[in-house]
């Protein structure tokens, strides 16, 4: 029963999300893999089940995951007030208490591999700023 719980589940036969299970939390294994797509060719990057979910590491630093339906997004602190406008977008907040330089993403933000690209590019500009300090 407990090897279930790792394995991959088709909710439907259809063009809905399957996820996969990871420690009892599910992830959406159609986001992991357009992560993974777009993450390919760039050096250093491991996956890592974090939170419940999927991360993506760059040099043992989270960079991007998924959680359920939702991308987890690490960004620069002082840019995270004007990524939080779009409606799609929120602070991510697994413990309950949102925390600082980390979003929830869902729909049309990380829908197209352009848009996946530009919250990949804002994890890895604040993975820079993070060194620099």
């Amino acid at each position: 029963m407990a090897s279930a719980l790792a394995m991959t589940l088709s909710l439907r036969r259809d063009s809905r999300p399957r996820l996969c299970f990871n420690g009892g939390m599910a992830y959406s294994k159609t986001i992991a893999e357009r992560i993974r797509k777009a993450l390919a060719g760039k050096t250093g990057i491991a996956e890592k089940g974090m939170f419940g979910g999927l991360s993506f590491l760059f040099r043992g630093k989270m960079l991007i995951g998924v959680l359920g339906e939702k991308g987890v997004v690490r960004c620069r602190t002082e840019d995270q007030p004007k990524l939080l406008k779009p409606p799609h977008v929120r602070p991510m907040d697994f413990t309950g208490k949102p925390m600082k330089g980390w979003l929830y993403v869902t729909g049309p933000s990380i829908a197209s591999a352009a848009g996946l690209k530009k919250w990949i590019a804002r994890g890895e500009a604040a993975l820079a700023a993070s060194r620099k300090a």
